[in-house]
């Protein structure tokens, strides 16, 4: 019962017509309460149109959890235009990340990038990391970018981009009409011993059981080997398959699950190594030199290679050339453009998808022995 708030002194007249209404509100108190309900417990039938009336309809295309934008939505709104708008949004969707302003010497000084901390599960949520953050800035701004993993810049000499060429432009690519650009990249290290087979296979084999160098031997002509006779030990036969690997040039192969090529990339680099400074795999620091005994090898795929394929594993595919018809040049082969002399060599499992806003890195050390 509804406690009295009436004196003591009040007349048992009063009193009892206070009962009376005691009594009515009673019934009537719950539905009171459920006025409320439609923001504090709303039905599922109701959320579409709590959506729209709140104002986050702009927002439901790119949320899938209707009760989480609902319940910090509202605080997004209170933002929106400034940076912390932008991280909220994106939270809605899973993702971080920071936003970067252009400098205001810039033309384009309303250009916007974001680095995201993560490279997105798919290219299916890029238009909606580019949807909420084009709701989520500002105005007068222009989401212009969104990278992680591989991120080249525009030249700038004198304060001005280096003009209509290739270095006057931010690496990526665009995915159908969304006009943000993605520049993703993933690296892979891997260090790999060349079996005899492979050796043997590729041309380069050179016996190592009975320690140094013999005449016989000798796979490269004397004037080639800047050692000292006397210091011909095991490691003169390393480093002759180092230098004849080098020389073979070549592409990097990327197969599915089922062992069929996916397509081939150019070796990036190739270069007989010693302990340097000028590339690392892993912790270890390498440099060219003609008297290392391993290969530094290096391909980096194109935005768009193999765009859309799941790839399994990598393998060197050493003296592949393009097919006479193609130019010598070309970077990327698919299957029926590549010519090879020799069987692929130091396959290694490679899980990772090829996108159209993706570039890979595939670093392999080449040892002998």
């Amino acid at each position: 019962m509804i406690d009295q708030i009436l004196p003591t002194h009040t007349s048992k007249f009063t009193r009892t017509l206070e009962n009376m209404g005691a009594k009515r509100m009673e019934k009537v108190a719950p539905y009171i309460d459920a006025i409320g309900m439609k923001w504090n417990s709303p039905q599922p039938r109701l959320m579409p149109h709590l959506i729209e009336e709140t104002g986050l309809g702009m927002l439901s295309p790119y949320v899938d959890n209707v009760y989480e934008l609902y319940e910090q939505g509202l605080q997004w709104l209170r933002v929106r235009g400034m940076p912390v708008a932008v991280y909220q949004g994106l939270g809605f969707i899973g993702y971080n990340g920071s936003l970067e302003t252009t400098p205001r010497r810039r033309r384009k000084w309303h250009w916007e990038q974001l680095s995201l901390d993560a490279l997105p599960a798919s290219e299916d949520d890029l238009p909606r990391i580019s949807g909420v953050v084009g709701l989520s800035v500002s105005a007068r701004t222009h989401f212009s970018r969104g990278y992680n993993g591989y991120d080249f810049r525009a030249v700038e000499l004198s304060q001005s981009k280096s003009g209509n060429a290739i270095l006057s432009s931010h690496s990526g690519a665009r995915v159908g009409d969304v006009p943000t650009k993605w520049s993703f990249g993933t690296t892979h290290e891997f260090q790999k011993v060349l079996t005899d087979a492979e050796k043997q296979e590729v041309g380069v084999f050179v016996d190592t059981s009975s320690g140094g160098v013999s005449w016989e031997e000798l796979a490269a002509p004397w004037d080639e080997i800047q050692t000292p006779w006397a210091d011909l030990g095991i490691g003169a036969k390393l480093r002759v398959m180092a230098r004849q690997t080098a020389g073979l040039g070549g592409y990097m192969g990327f197969y599915r699950a089922d062992g069929s090529l996916i397509g081939a990339r150019r070796f990036k680099v190739l270069h007989q190594v010693a302990p340097g400074t000028t590339y690392k795999v892993g912790s270890e620091q390498i440099a060219p030199s003609d008297q290392g005994q391993r290969v530094y090898v290096e391909a980096l795929t194109g935005f768009g290679d193999g765009a859309d394929e799941e790839c399994a594993s990598c393998a060197l595919l050493l003296g592949a050339t393009p097919k006479p018809h193609l130019p010598r040049g070309k970077l990327w082969l698919l299957p029926d453009q590549i010519e090879t002399p020799f069987a692929a060599v130091a396959e290694q499992a490679l899980m990772t998808d090829l996108r159209l806003t993706k570039r890979t890195r595939v670093k392999v050390l080449l040892s002998f022995a």
